[in-house]
């Protein structure tokens, strides 16, 4: 019995020292570093992977493009024929201007007190105008020049300017401006319209350009230099674009 009461003694002590450890807060874990995202682990795994992939498709593409630019280039070297009419320059005493890169070439020349510049521009065209075709009726191909004449007699002159189309073996007038003032602001009444003069002044006008060597003769010069002048150009372009993208 008094064991008893003995071991009941000691135990109380124990029991309120364990009641005191279960009433306090256990001390709280840290917490887990947040995972990294998976972009971020993409990009810090994969990014190199994929920037080398991009390169070897990059160069693969630019590699078949040079293949077809150089293909392109060596065709056309071989079929390009100079004209032989070109080889002995403009009808005379036209003096050619023709600068690589430009679409338009000019040709000078004096004539008594007068100075003359024709300016000429290749256009392929789809049919010899003024011509009429039924809608089944294939349309022969013309291609023309566009051409404008502009006559001064001294540096402040007016300007006489022709606006022609040339075909092959023709030129045609479209019209005839008289312009006064160089650089006017205000608008300039342009003539009346060519084709409603009266036909005998017409042919007047046409004898005036033929006069001073404009002409059928320079229609067909000037159509055959600008078809060489459109090959020429392509394949300048074509090596202009290889030599960019080789780079």
């Amino acid at each position: 019995m008094a064991a008893a009461t003995l071991l009941r003694r000691a135990a109380g002590p124990l029991r309120s020292a364990a009641s005191k450890l279960l009433a306090q807060p256990l001390p709280l874990l840290p917490k887990p570093l947040p995972a990294a995202p998976l972009s971020t682990v993409s990009s810090t795994f994969f990014t190199p992977m994929r920037f080398a992939t991009t390169q070897r498709e990059t160069s693969s593409q630019d590699s078949s493009l040079l293949r077809i630019l150089k293909d392109e280039i060596d065709h056309e070297a071989e079929e390009y024929e100079p004209s032989r009419g070109l080889a002995m320059g403009p009808p005379q005493p036209f003096k050619l201007e023709d600068k690589a890169g430009k679409l338009e070439v000019t040709l000078r020349r004096s004539y008594d007190h007068e100075d003359i510049a024709l300016t000429a521009m290749y256009q392929p065209g789809m049919g010899v105008e003024g011509e009429e075709y039924e809608d089944d009726e294939e349309i022969p191909e013309q291609n023309v020049v566009h051409l404008t004449v502009a006559i001064t007699k001294g540096p402040d002159s007016p300007v006489l300017e022709f606006g022609c189309v040339l075909q092959k073996n023709d030129f045609q007038i479209g019209h005839v401006h008289f312009v006064e003032e160089k650089g006017a602001k205000d608008p300039n009444f342009d003539g009346p319209d060519f084709s409603q003069l009266d036909d005998h002044l017409q042919r007047q006008f046409k004898k005036y350009l033929d006069a001073r060597g404009i002409n059928e003769d320079l229609a067909n010069y000037l159509l055959d230099l600008l078809e060489d002048k459109e090959q020429r150009e392509y394949q300048r372009w074509l090596r202009n674009v290889e030599a960019f993208i080789r780079k």
